[in-house]
């Protein structure tokens, strides 16, 4: 003979009811608590990828500035050397113009020197035709 004590089944019902809504209750906060996390998760993601956004044009800047720059120290060497080459093609005509200027004026004197030496033979000659012509005349 098994009695069910009606009092005591009510009792578990309602044990099992507070029980019950405890779950509810705790469910419920945790799954409030849940939806916070993930709206916050969200609001992170979406400064995660700006963030990320941010970073990857400061880098594409960064980049085509580099690049820019490459690109024009390139050609600032370009023009440093083309401008070295000219300088020493300068040098080099000037050494040859100063030397070929040393060659013609050892030349100018030594023809300078010819022609006292030519001067002053015609001067003896022509002194010596003076002599001549005014012997023949007295």
């Amino acid at each position: 003979d098994y009695h069910i004590d009606e009092e005591e089944v009510l009792n578990g019902v309602s044990m099992l009811q507070q029980e019950l809504e405890l779950e509810r209750s705790l469910n419920s906060g945790l799954v409030k608590q849940f939806e916070e996390m993930r709206v916050q998760h969200d609001s992170d993601n979406e400064i995660t990828t700006e963030l990320r956004k941010r970073i990857i044009k400061l880098e594409n800047d960064l980049a085509e500035g580099l690049s820019k720059s490459n690109a024009q120290r390139s050609g600032e060497e370009a023009l440093l050397t083309r401008l070295r080459t000219l300088l020493e093609k300068s040098e080099a005509a000037r050494h040859q113009s100063e030397y070929a200027l040393l060659v013609e004026q050892k030349r100018c004197r030594e023809l300078k020197e010819n022609l006292v030496v030519q001067e002053e033979a015609m001067c003896a000659e022509l002194s010596k035709y003076k002599g001549k012509l005014c012997s023949n005349v007295s």
